[in-house]
């Protein structure tokens, strides 16, 4: 039975009859794309959906621009009319015979709208706006059916507002990280120390506040749908205990666990140095760290030893280590005393800078080995790289400590 365009079926007729076998058809809709021109009709518009003639009771989005009869421009001139009226009004000039029952428009809302070269799909989505309804199309798009459109309602939610401040001064903390524990939502306060976290989904949460410096602090907070919930915190100032540093070529210092280098050494050389008494740098390295060899070139005083990282390199090269004191590089080649004026006896030419260095004034050692040093302070450094980090002005009362050594060197025989 054919009925007129736009019309609404009696539930006592026969029509309602057949309407509600359409209906049942089209119970359980699978979720589908909303079809609307805008913001407002992809939340709250219908969809405009197709019924497969495979199977009617399936469905699937229909493509606005590819249908001939939503793309049909009209003109409408509407003043304050019911849906019904307005829905006829877009069956009689765009050609699309409409079919619903009563219950199906839960909205009993008034119409306004003017428009003079509408689309079919605009028109229908302008008033059926909130009407929760979708529309279901024929294979041939002559005829549409107007059923309660599955998709869910929007969910309602809530908003976590507060303030980070110091618990001594009150003051705001800016750069405090605020998160809820066990989601991946949070926000970073401002310079007056204020947050705010939206869309939070409505239920009870443990809340955290932390910034470097100070101890993290919890609070547990319940969000209602639509309104905020404000949670502040006041976190108490705490010393916190650093990573070990070291020294590298580029600039300002590293932790040791964010460096890829094999980084070993004397940590505390005082200590060390309080156990051993090593006379010089040589000694004082000897044995203490894993792949370094100090060999003494010669048993005459003064000598310089010969260092080795990871034993020999090359054949006719150098094999010593770069050697750098706070920073600055220094000369560790041997054989740099003084000539043969009247110490050939001694061969004291064997002399290395290395015996400069008082190992009293070393605070650490710090050694880089093999390729590691090279990527940092170039192809020179192929054998390793020693840091030396002397000791520096402490915070405290002032100290004076002096050394004095005596000695006597005896020749069997002067004048020869």
């Amino acid at each position: 039975m054919r009925t007129p365009l736009g019309q609404h079926l009696p539930r006592s007729s026969l029509a309602a009859a057949c309407l509600a076998f359409w209906m049942a058809l089209f119970t359980g809709l699978s979720g589908a794309s909303a079809q609307g021109v805008g913001a407002d009709a992809i939340r709250t518009g219908p969809r405009f959906l197709i019924a497969l003639a495979s199977s009617p009771s399936r469905t699937a989005p229909l493509d606005v621009e590819r249908s001939p009869a939503l793309g049909r421009r009209i003109a409408l001139d509407l003043h304050d009319v019911s849906i019904t009226d307005a829905l006829a009004a877009i069956a009689r000039r765009s050609g699309v015979r409409l079919v619903y029952t009563e219950d199906v428009l839960a909205r009993a809302g008034r119409v306004t709208l003017q428009a003079d070269a509408i689309t079919t799909a605009a028109a229908l989505t302008d008033v059926l706006v909130g009407a929760g309804v979708d529309v279901v199309f024929s294979e041939d798009g002559d005829e549409a059916v107007l059923v309660r459109s599955a998709q869910p309602a929007p969910r309602q939610l809530g908003t976590i507002v507060g303030r980070v401040t110091d618990a001594r001064s009150h003051e705001g903390i800016n750069g405090a990280a605020v998160h809820i524990e066990g989601g991946n939502q949070g926000a970073i306060t401002g310079q007056d120390g204020a947050y705010r976290i939206p869309n939070v989904t409505p239920g009870s949460y443990t809340v955290a506040a932390r910034r470097i410096g100070y101890t993290a602090t919890r609070a547990q907070v319940t969000v209602v749908a639509d309104q905020e919930v404000t949670a502040d915190f006041a976190l108490e100032a705490a010393a916190m205990s650093l990573d070990q540093v070291v020294v590298t070529g580029t600039a300002g210092a590293e932790q040791r666990r964010s460096i890829g280098n094999a980084v070993t050494g004397v940590n505390n050389a005082p200590e060390v140095l309080a156990k051993s008494a090593a006379p010089d740098l040589g000694k004082l390295l000897n044995a203490r760290a894993p792949g370094v060899v100090v060999v003494p070139n010669s048993g005459r005083l003064g000598a310089g030893p010969n260092i080795q990282i990871r034993g020999r390199s090359s054949l006719s090269l150098d094999n010593s280590p770069l050697i750098y004191i706070d920073g600055v590089r220094v000369n560790n080649a041997v054989g740099t005393g003084p000539g043969q004026n009247g110490y050939g006896s001694q061969n004291a030419d064997v002399g290395g800078r290395l015996d400069d260095i008082s190992p009293q004034d070393i605070e650490s050692i710090e050694i880089i080995k093999g390729p590691a040093a090279a990527t940092i302070y170039g192809t020179e450094a192929a054998n390793g790289v020693i840091q030396i980090i002397t000791k520096k002005g402490q915070t405290g009362a002032p100290r004076v400590s002096a050394q004095v050594q005596t000695g006597a060197l005896y020749f069997r025989d002067p004048e020869g």
